[in-house]
C-alpha cells in the first residue's frame, strides 16, 4: 500500500467537504492522518482519522483508520473498517488485499 498514491488521490480528489463542526476540510484530515501514519504515529493518525465526520466517507477513509487500528493491536476493529471499506468502495483493491493478510 503506498501511502504517498493515497496522499496525491485525495488532494485530487478536491471534494470540499468540511469535518462535521470543524473548518477543516475532509482532504486536509486525510492528509494530516496519512502524515501521521507514515511517521509511525499511529495513535495520532487513528484520532485525526476518526475526526472526519460526513454522510458517505471519502475513498480509503475506512482503509486508514483500520491499518491504523491494526498497527495499535485492534484487530477487530482493523477488520470491521476494512469490511466497511469495501461495503462503500467494493473495487478497492487495497482493502480487499489486506483484508484477506493474516495478522
Amino acid at each position: 500500500l503506498a501511502l504517498d498514491k493515497l496522499v496525491r488521490t485525495q488532494l485530487a480528489q478536491k471534494e470540499k467537504k468540511t469535518c462535521g463542526l470543524c473548518s477543516v476540510s475532509v482532504e486536509e484530515l486525510m492528509a494530516q492522518g496519512i502524515e501521521h501514519l507514515k511517521a509511525g504515529n499511529y495513535q495520532e493518525a487513528l484520532s485525526t482519522l476518526e475526526s472526519v465526520s460526513v454522510a458517505t466517507p471519502p475513498r480509503d477513509l475506512n482503509l486508514l483508520i483500520a491499518i491504523s487500528s491494526e498497527a495499535l493491536g485492534d484487530f477487530s476493529k482493523a477488520q470491521q473498517f476494512f469490511q466497511k471499506e469495501l461495503l462503500y468502495y467494493p473495487d478497492n483493491t487495497d482493502a480487499q488485499l489486506l483484508l484477506r493478510l493474516p495478522s
